[in-house]
């Protein structure tokens, strides 16, 4: 028996996203057509469908417990955890319009964790991704050493966990030379460049792959000179991700701190992180000038550059 089509909605919240990304991978594993889905599942038309694995329509609690029975998926945990994202959003409708925090612990052992499979869902349904780091590279721009490196001086987990973590991490990289590439966009701190993070080949090798990305039409890097004032709430690194369909979504921002990230998506918090990146954007180093200043602290060089003193 059908149930009630999803409703329509202009700005997607966290958890909206992450039930529809779900049920993308739910109707590929099933093997089913984007038509069959919708004739099956919900008893609708194939764009009604196609708009709620988007998020431009509302997943509601029945609606998701009707996919997940059709399609005969009874892991309890995998279960209870969708549907458990959507418990809210129908208790007050309008939920949607505040916005919400969405915070995972970090320091979890057993493989990937859930913060992780966020970063790589979320992260896969984007079309831009514009990134703040005041003291490392940006993960997407990572070498393998290099984030072996970051990784292993803060995450409490054993050798093979450690792995699976720095493997989703560079799965998230691959979208930079996809055949739908990611807009990626990033603002770090000139410190990140100085600083010995693995040893002389690690930082060599990072060096060479921030020159090999530079040179990519997608992707755009900026190095904030250490001469540039930074305020204290520019201090903690975030990502700003863009989605399609614009109007009136204002994206997904999240936060990843030592033992905790956030994924927010209120409006009036991704406005304020929206003028951050402005005023950093606009106080780094240009593209061009930012290559060149990382080949010259690659080649050994500590020559002055326009916008800033010798480092």
């Amino acid at each position: 028996m059908p149930v009630a089509a999803p409703t329509r909605l202009t700005a997607p919240t966290v958890r909206q996203r992450r039930v529809a990304i779900e049920l993308r991978l739910m109707r590929e594993r099933a093997g089913l057509s984007i038509p069959e889905a919708a004739r099956m599942l919900l008893g609708a038309d194939p764009q009604t469908w196609e708009q709620t694995e988007n998020g431009e329509r509302r997943v509601s609690w029945l609606v998701l417990r009707r996919v997940l029975d059709e399609l005969v998926i009874t892991g309890k945990d995998y279960r209870s955890y969708l549907l458990g994202l959507l418990v809210g959003e129908d208790d007050n409708p309008c939920d949607q319009l505040r916005g919400w925090t969405q915070t995972f612990v970090c320091r979890q052992a057993g493989g990937v964790p859930e913060y992780e499979r966020m970063h790589l869902a979320l992260g896969a349904a984007a079309v831009r991704k514009r990134m703040y780091q005041p003291s490392i590279v940006p993960g997407i721009l990572q070498t393998w050493d290099y984030a072996t490196a970051v990784t292993s001086g803060v995450l409490w987990a054993s050798k093979a966990e450690l792995e699976e973590a720095i493997n989703a991490r560079m799965a998230r990289a691959d979208r930079l030379t996809a055949s739908d590439p990611l807009v990626a966009h990033a603002v770090f701190s000139e410190s990140a460049l100085h600083r010995l993070i693995g040893g002389p080949e690690v930082m060599a090798g990072q060096y060479r792959r921030l020159l090999e990305l530079a040179e990519l039409p997608n992707v755009t890097i900026q190095v904030l000179r250490a001469t540039q004032p930074v305020g204290m709430a520019l201090a903690v690194p975030f990502v700003m991700l863009d989605y399609p369909h614009p109007v009136g979504n204002p994206g997904i921002v999240y936060v990843e701190y030592l033992t905790r990230t956030q994924f927010l998506d209120g409006p009036d918090e991704i406005a304020d992180y929206h003028g951050a990146w402005a005023r950093l954007a606009g106080a780094a180093l240009d593209a061009a000038t930012s290559t060149t200043f990382i080949q010259a602290i690659a080649d050994g060089r500590q020559e002055p550059l326009p916008g800033g003193s010798r480092g």
